[in-house]
C-alpha cells in the first residue's frame, strides 16, 4: 500500500472516531461563529458553483449530473434561509435552535431539493 493511501485511511479512521474534524467543517464553524449570514452566503455559493459546473458539463460534454442539481437546489435554498433568518445551527455548548427554525430549514431544504429534481427531470426530457 502506498504511503499516501495509508495516510488518507488514517485520517479517515481518526475522523470517524471523532478525533479530528474535516477542514471544511472547521472553517464553516469559524465563518458561522463570525457571521451566520456569511455562512449562508458561502452555502449559497456552493449551490451556485454546483449549478455552474453542471452548465459547463452540459455545454462541454453534453451530459449533466442530477445529484449535483439536487444538492445545488437544497444548498441554495438552505443558504437563503440562513441569510434571511440570520441563524445557523452550531452546537458547541450552545442551546439548539428554536423549533420554527428547524422546521423551516427542513421545509426549505426539501423544497430546494425538489426544485433540483424538477430541473433535472426537465433536462432529461430534452
Amino acid at each position: 500500500m502506498r504511503q499516501g493511501t495509508a495516510a488518507m485511511l488514517c485520517v479517515l479512521r481518526s475522523s470517524l472516531e471523532g478525533e479530528r474534524m474535516s477542514w471544511v467543517a472547521v472553517h464553516m464553524k469559524r465563518i458561522a461563529a463570525r457571521s451566520p449570514r456569511l455562512a449562508g452566503l458561502v452555502i449559497m455559493g456552493v449551490g451556485l458553483l454546483l449549478v455552474a459546473l453542471n452548465v459547463v458539463w452540459i455545454i462541454w460534454k453534453e451530459r449533466f449530473y442530477p445529484t449535483a442539481l439536487f444538492l445545488a437546489g437544497a444548498a441554495f435554498a438552505f443558504g437563503l434561509w440562513v441569510i434571511i433568518t440570520g441563524r445557523v445551527d452550531i452546537r458547541d455548548g450552545r442551546p439548539p435552535q428554536p423549533l420554527w427554525w428547524t422546521v423551516g430549514s427542513c421545509v426549505v431544504g426539501l423544497a430546494g431539493g425538489g426544485a433540483g429534481i424538477w430541473i433535472s427531470e426537465l433536462l432529461k426530457r430534452q
